[in-house]
């Protein structure tokens, strides 16, 4: 059976164009927690969060050590959404509302599986 040839330089290029064509964001972690939230380190990714080409927002990673009910970290002005959103995680909820103040119930919150749209 043949193998098909791997050349890096030319498919790395390949997927820069794709990346810059499609407009695809590299994930941004968050800079900033509010009270005492914080990442969670380890094994898990770090928070962070990011728009794909179709205007959705995609959060990743998994934060604690932060009072329940309270605020964790803001998103930035694009990155919000129009309406309030509530998500249920492994680990509590999550209220994103339109100031991109995430909002988290629980004291070890997965974003994971978080995205919604932004509404232009």
């Amino acid at each position: 059976m043949n193998k098909i040839p791997f050349n890096k330089t030319w498919d790395f290029r390949w997927v820069r164009f794709f990346q810059d064509f499609f407009n695809v964001q590299d994930w941004q972690e968050v800079q900033s927690f509010l009270g005492t939230w914080a990442n969670t380190g380890t094994t898990f990714a770090n928070a962070g969060f990011y728009k794909d080409p179709l205007e959705v927002v995609h959060l990743r990673g998994k934060i604690d050590t932060g009072s329940s009910g309270t605020d964790a970290f803001q998103l930035p002005k694009g990155f919000r959404p129009s309406k309030e959103l509530g998500f249920g995680v492994w680990g509590g909820t999550v209220l994103i509302d339109t100031d991109g103040y995430v909002n988290v119930t629980g004291t070890a919150v997965h974003l994971e599986g978080i995205y919604f749209r932004v509404d232009k």
